[in-house]
């Protein structure tokens, strides 16, 4: 992934127009594509909220995750490839 061109407030309001039943799971790619190497003491809370264990989280289309990292601005080959390797119940 290239570096994240959005600041942690940005990325968190854009991914609060994604529809709640994807939500989480485009959120959870997001974090760990952009902010999954920030080290404790560096780490950015905006996407917290959703890196939590929902037990009534569903599975959702590789063709919706795709779309919503597309409009977030994913290149649409990394938006595929991510929304099919890492689309899996509790990412």
């Amino acid at each position: 992934m290239d570096k994240p061109s959005k600041t942690p407030k940005q990325w968190a309001q854009e991914i609060e127009q994604v529809p709640q039943n994807i939500r989480s799971c485009v959120a959870k790619l997001v974090w760990w594509d952009y902010f999954g190497s920030q080290l404790n003491h560096d780490r950015w809370p905006e996407l917290d909220k959703y890196l939590k264990y929902d037990a009534n989280e569903v599975k959702v289309p590789a063709t919706e995750v795709a779309k919503w990292l597309v409009k977030l601005g994913y290149r649409p080959e990394d938006a595929d490839r991510r929304s099919r390797i890492e689309n899996l119940k509790n990412v």
